[in-house]
């Protein structure tokens, strides 16, 4: 093959994991906001049946103290059922991409988006609780094609192309987040039937979602069987077979490098409150606002806007005039300042609003930023356990921060929670002031 027919393969392969990873990201949060109404509706269909969401329903509230505030209890089960889900993401991930470089990344895909689109498919027909929650603890298993596509990128792109690359793979994901619980907010009051009452499996109200989430995950099943070519050559999988499937921060103890330490514990911090308020934002938004599953869906279709234009725009102006360290610097000070202003909103909707945009723009300006300061500071041959394990730190901080955020506000209040994620970002914050590492761009 010439170098031009290898470059137009590239670029095929490349728009196809585009439109791969879009549509996997669209399908899977098309279930974002609609997690307060879901809950609300398994507790109202079985809490008489002593079925397994009663039980530990009431093991919350009795735990709570007060009966009269329900609504909290909801919160806890809810960031308790989200950290279930990230926790299998964050073991399984690994393994995965471990298979992929014995196996080669194609087939892997195949596993691992037909199983998304499988776990859909179980979705649409949870007439009961206990059925929705196989469905999520089999979506957790089979989410490692985020990391396999990375491994992709990696496999056709010289090192001076590849976080081009990767920010295309940004792209698609921003993409997906803003469309997905757009989708899902759309479509929480279509019907599919009137439902299967006492039955383990038949329609409920949010399997029109479901069917859409199935649908995405189907076509972006179908597209890489058709069409995703395989970028790892049979010699090359003795070799990268080695990679041990243990979570790469769990690793980090091994490293004597104290500045990427530092970094990392500086961004789990950050991503760790970031992502108990990004779970528990949608209840804040039912108990402040009234909000329907429509209306969190324009909510998240509002974040993904400013985080999409923020990381599309500013940080690629801005980054290479001031430098990846004043851009992490500044993210996590707009972090840490919006955090503190979600928590005094109350019931004021431009606050709110304001406090979010703020929040978005400073984890857009961390996110790829961090990444390129732990890249400058690797030397060649640890690029990727180093980038590994910070990537790695942020898949724990998604596991822990929901069940963490949502108990804050299950035990004390909404507000209490975002003020205790306002101070971890300020710990973040002063922990990278700390840290001495010269700009990627120097």
């Amino acid at each position: 093959m010439s170098r031009s027919d290898a470059e137009r393969s590239n670029r095929s392969t490349l728009a196809i994991l585009f439109i791969v990873l879009f549509m996997d990201l669209a399908g899977f949060s098309i279930i974002f906001p609609l997690f307060p109404a879901m809950l609300e509706h398994y507790m109202e269909v079985e809490g008489e049946t002593g079925g397994l969401i009663s039980i530990v329903y009431n093991t919350i509230s009795a735990w709570s103290g007060d009966p009269d505030d329900s609504f909290r209890s909801v919160v806890f089960f809810g960031g308790v059922l989200g950290s279930i889900y990230a926790f299998l993401q964050f073991f399984s991930s690994p393994i995965w991409g471990a298979l992929s470089d014995r196996f080669g990344r194609r087939p892997i895909m195949i596993v691992t988006v037909g199983g998304w689109a499988l776990s859909h498919l179980l979705w649409i027909f949870s007439a009961r609780f206990e059925m929705l929650l196989v469905a999520r603890v089999f979506s957790g298993l089979m989410a490692g094609n985020v990391g396999v596509a990375t491994a992709i990128v990696a496999d056709i792109t010289s090192p001076e192309q590849r976080s081009k690359s990767m920010a295309l793979i940004g792209v698609a994901l921003g993409l997906g987040f803003i469309i997905g619980p757009a989708i899902g907010g759309l479509t929480a009051g279509w019907s599919l039937g009137p439902g299967t009452a006492g039955s383990w499996i038949g329609i409920n109200p949010f399997s029109a979602p479901a069917l859409v989430a199935c649908i995405c995950s189907s076509l972006s099943f179908l597209w890489i069987v058709l069409k995703l070519p395989e970028t790892l050559p049979v010699e090359n999988r003795a070799r990268d077979s080695q990679r041990s499937a243990i979570p790469p921060i769990l690793k980090i103890g091994k490293t004597k490098d104290t500045t990427l330490g530092r970094l990392v514990l500086a961004y789990f911090i950050f991503l760790f409150a970031f992502s108990g308020m990004e779970f528990t934002i949608t209840f804040f938004a039912v108990d402040s606002f009234n909000y329907t599953p429509m209306q969190n869906g324009m909510m998240f279709v509002f974040i993904g806007m400013v985080l999409v234009l923020s990381q599309g725009g500013l940080v690629r102006r801005l980054a290479p005039r001031i430098g990846d360290r004043k851009m992490a610097f500044a993210g996590m000070v707009l972090g840490a300042v919006g955090f503190l202003v979600l928590s005094m909103s109350g019931e004021s909707e431009p606050i709110f609003y304001t406090a979010l945009a703020i929040i978005g723009i400073g984890i857009s300006f961390i996110n790829p930023t961090v990444s390129a300061l732990v890249s400058h500071i690797s030397e060649a041959n640890e690029q990727g356990r180093n980038l590994g394990i910070l990537r790695s730190s942020g898949s724990l901080a998604r596991a822990v921060g929901p069940i963490l955020g949502s108990l804050v506000y299950f035990i004390l209040s909404p507000q209490s929670a975002y003020l205790a994620c306002g101070i971890c970002g300020l710990i973040a914050l002063a922990l990278f002031a700390r840290i001495k590492v010269a700009d990627a761009q120097s």
